[in-house]
Parts: C-alpha cells; structure tokens; sequence
C-alpha cells in the first residue's frame, strides 16, 4: 500500500513540474513601456518591463538642449549683424549667435500655374551689392512635394548667414510636362529670384543648387547641363541620396523602381518607355542624367549618400565621383554605411552631422570671394564715398568680412564679419598603402583648408605563400627540391635546394645484333632522358 502512494505521488510531481515547463515555455511577453526623458546631458530611452521579470531598453534619444525663443539682444545693421540670445528651458544654459536681419518673401509666382510655379525667396535685410543664394530643389519623385517644408530651415539658415536663400515649387511630372519642362521651370525661377533681389538692392551673383533624391536629381543634372543658360552663375552644386544616371539598371530594375519607373521615364521622355525595349532607350536615358554631361567645366560637387540605399544605388554617387576626380572637379562624397535612402540611421550620426556641416562649408566657400588683404588709408579732405568692394570669406584661421572702400581716397573699413571656421575633418584618405613588410598610413584632412587633421597607421597585410613545385630530377634540367615565396613582397618562406644532375632513367632494352645459331646476339639499353647507352648485353 505504501509503495502505491509512493508511486502515485511522484507521478503527481512529475505531472505538475510538466506542466510548470509547458506553462513556462508557452509565455507570451506582454511588456510596458516607461520612457525615460532626456536631458541636456544625458540620453533618454524607454524600458520596456514584462510581469515575469523579463525587460530590456530601446528607442534611445540623444541627449541637447531645448531652447526657448531667441531673444534679440542686438539689432542688426547695415555695418555689423545683429545677435540673438537662446536659453535653454530646461537647465538655464544661453548662447549666442549672429543674426541678420531677413525680408520674407512666400509664394512668389513665376509662371502661370500660381501654385505649383511659385517660390519662397527669403533676402537679407541692410545689406546691399552682391549677394550669394541657396536655392533648394524638394524631393518627392517628381510628382510629390512642396516648397513649404523647408521654409523653417530656410528661415534659419538666411538668418544666421546672411546669405539669401530660395526653395522652388516647380510643374509636376505628367503626361503634359516632361523633364526640360522643369529645368525650365528652374530657369525661370531662378531669374525671378534675381529680378526680385534687385528690387531690394541686392545683386544675387552665384548660385549653390541643392536637393536630395528626386531633387538631387535635378539640382545636378541643372548644374551641370544648363549652367550655359542658368540667370545666375552656378558655384556648386550639394544632392543627397540623388539619381545621377537614370540608365542605370540596378536602379529602375530594382524592386522600388521597377513598379513606377516606367511610366515616370516615359513622362520624363515625352514619349512611352517600355522594359522589354531598355537598349532602344539606353541613350536617351542617358540624356536625362547627370553624369553623361560632367566635362572640366562642371561646378564643384557634393554627394551625400547611404551605402544601404535600395531605392537609389549608391554606386550612382561613387561613379559620379570617380568622373569628378577623372576632370579634377573640387568634390566631395560622403558614405553614410548604414543609412538607407532615408539617410535617417542614428548609427551615423556622426557622418551625418559632417554631411551638413560640409554643406555650410560648401556655401561659404563657393558663393564668397576672397580677396587677400585690407587697405588702409585716409586722404579726403571732405566726407568719404564708402562703397562695397569685396567679401572676404572666412576660413579655419581667419574671420570672414566686407570690405567698403572710400572711390575718393585709400580709406577703407570692415564690416558684417563672420566668424572663422572650426576645421571639419573629412573621410579617411590612405596616404601609404600597408604592404607585407611594411604598415600604412591614412589621415583625416580638413575639407575647408586641405591640413592634416589625424594619422593613422594601417596594418601590415598578411603574406600570400605559393609554393614553387619541385622539379623532378633528370639528366638533362637543373632539378630542385620544393619551396615557397610571398607573392606580393617575394619574401622566401622554404629555399628550393638544387639536386644532383647524375641520374639517368634506363629505358626499354635495343637490339642491335640479332641472335643466331653461332654467335649470341647484342642488346642495349639507353637513358630515357639522354639517350646514353647505360648498359650493354
């Protein structure tokens, strides 16, 4: 009786634990989210909690300040720009920075389509004479998009700069406008600008096209094909995740091409495209794309683009550089190894973070003109005549300023000055590529000032061993044992030793004298190799 309650109870036990492995195994995770904020120091995240125990942590936001509406502290003015004073609403911390004053223009129509030919151009205010533009191509694959979302950072950067800046609305792409309609719509735009600024005193001289995909697209191929016809001089030219050759296979094959590209390259044409006929159309494909038009006249260049990009190849960006650097054109491409078309991974924050600063970089450079030097002097005996004369721009080691000059004597001052820029450092460049025997070297330049920022060794490469096979004794050839060598530095791992030559090998036996009933007969035989006799019978 004892040993059937014993049995039944461990029968009991075993079904329970069965049951707790069953219950364990067939959990479903079901877990709460807290957010943890960030401050202006520290990274918030969220945290993610399951009743049975289980919790891990995600979602992480980079810590910065949040600031409060800038307060103007000075008024800017026709010598000096103003400053703005932020606060940061959370821990008190203020800075400062330059502040222009601004003339706001939205909407401003240049065709006959009121919305979609129209343009928001944003002038700096008590400045006069010659004045650079930023010029802003929205993306949306040619049929979405508006100017309006970028009139915020339009609106920062014109008046932290002083530099004018305009975004385009241009004519969708349809069956009714084609691709030379828009970069007509450009054209036109970009005279209005001109003609606009000239009402407010400001001579609108160079050009930075920029924009990203679609927009990209047509900031480049506008650079480099209608830089001849453009109203302003076009000084360089910046895209993101931009289309540069439109023949391109990979890119209106690919999975996301495929399923619209067709119409939009037949919209693009003027005339109906179709996959199976791709050879017919390859060179007027060409003709829509940016990089069957750069010579050694193209404009300076910036790419920015994702490694990862499905919808636009990243090899685009390479194989226009690679064309760039052919003419010796001023060029940049930054890689972004994890961002997609999007360029929105926070893994590259920091490449992200140089894509924009080499974008300020590239207006700085391109739409000031340097003058070396300020004179001085002062012989008018009245009044002077002050009238602008020059823009120095600024560089890593010295502030940028205007110079106005008295037409009279040699009297001259500076004035609206920009502070120096901090170097930015660029992607790694090899110096001295690693060999076998003997490390590389790579360094980081500044893409403003060309200095060496940062070195770094590369390591030494690992050899290539090959084997030298051996060579089979014989009479006749120099015969050696088996040895090894690096195939790139020759570095001999095992010497091949040479062998003796002495050795014949007998071959089949020759009769020469026939045996008969008296005499016995002769017989030799002879070295394979040599034809020695070596034996004789």
């Amino acid at each position: 009786m004892k040993k059937a309650i014993s049995i039944i109870l461990t029968i009991c036990v075993i079904v329970l634990c069965v049951s707790v492995v069953w219950a364990d195994d067939s959990h479903i995770h079901t877990y709460i989210q807290k957010q943890i904020e960030r401050t202006c120091t520290e990274q918030g995240y969220s945290i993610f909690n399951c009743e049975c125990g289980d919790t891990y942590t995600d979602k992480y936001v980079e810590p910065g300040h949040t600031w409060d509406i800038a307060e103007i502290t000075k008024e800017p003015s026709a010598t000096s720009p103003g400053e703005r004073k932020y606060r940061c609403v959370k821990c008190s911390f203020e800075k400062t920075a330059l502040y222009y004053g601004i003339e706001i223009l939205k909407d401003v129509v240049y065709g006959e389509e009121k919305v979609r030919q129209s343009v928001n151009i944003i002038l700096p205010k008590d400045v006069k004479g010659d004045c650079g533009l930023i010029f802003n191509i929205h993306a949306g694959a040619w049929k979405t998009g508006d100017k309006s979302g970028l009139l915020e950072s339009d609106i920062e950067k014109a008046t932290k700069t002083g530099i004018a800046v305009a975004s385009l609305n241009f004519r969708y792409l349809s069956e009714e406008t084609n691709l030379d309609d828009i970069l007509l719509d450009i054209t036109n735009a970009l005279k209005k600008v001109k003609d606009v600024a000239k009402r407010y005193g400001l001579n609108i001289n160079k050009v930075m096209l920029q924009g990203g995909s679609s927009g990209g697209h047509l900031a480049l191929l506008y650079a480099y094909k209608m830089k001849a016809v453009s109203p302003i001089e076009i000084a360089c030219v910046y895209a993101f995740s931009a289309p540069s050759d439109l023949s391109n296979k990979q890119y209106i094959f690919s999975k996301s091409g495929k399923c619209r590209m067709e119409k939009y390259l037949s919209e693009m044409m003027g005339k109906d495209f179709f996959y199976c006929k791709y050879k017919c159309f390859e060179e007027e494909l060409k003709k829509l794309s940016a990089q069957y038009y750069v010579d050694a006249d193209a404009v300076p260049t910036g790419l920015v683009h994702g490694k990862l990009d499905t919808s636009v190849p990243y090899s685009d960006s390479e194989n226009l550089k690679k064309l760039l650097d052919k003419y010796s054109i001023p060029n940049v491409l930054i890689t972004l190894p994890h961002c997609s078309h999007t360029l929105d991974n926070q893994k590259d924050k920091e490449l992200l973070k140089l894509a924009n600063e080499t974008q300020d970089v590239f207006s700085a450079k391109y739409l000031f003109d340097f003058v070396p030097g300020v004179i001085q002097g002062d012989n008018c005996e009245e009044s002077h005549n002050f009238v602008k004369t020059a823009v120095v721009k600024p560089t890593c080691k010295s502030q940028g300023y205007t110079l106005y000059s008295c037409t009279d004597c040699e009297k001259s001052y500076q004035a609206l000055y920009k502070k120096a820029l901090s170097h930015i450092a660029g992607q790694w460049k090899i110096d001295k590529n690693p060999t076998c025997t003997q490390a590389g070297t790579k360094s980081k330049y500044c893409l403003i000032c060309s200095e060496k920022m940062q070195t770094s060794q590369i390591p030494k490469t690992n050899h290539k061993k090959v084997i030298d096979k051996a060579v089979i004794p014989s009479c006749t050839r120099q015969p050696f044992s088996e040895g090894s060598h690096c195939a790139k530095c020759n570095h001999v791992f095992v010497v091949q030793k040479i062998l003796s030559t002495d050795i014949h090998f007998g071959g089949e036996w020759e009769i020469v004298i026939p045996s008969t009933l008296m005499f016995d007969g002769v017989k030799i035989q002879r070295c394979v190799f040599c034809e020695k006799v070596l034996n004789v019978k």
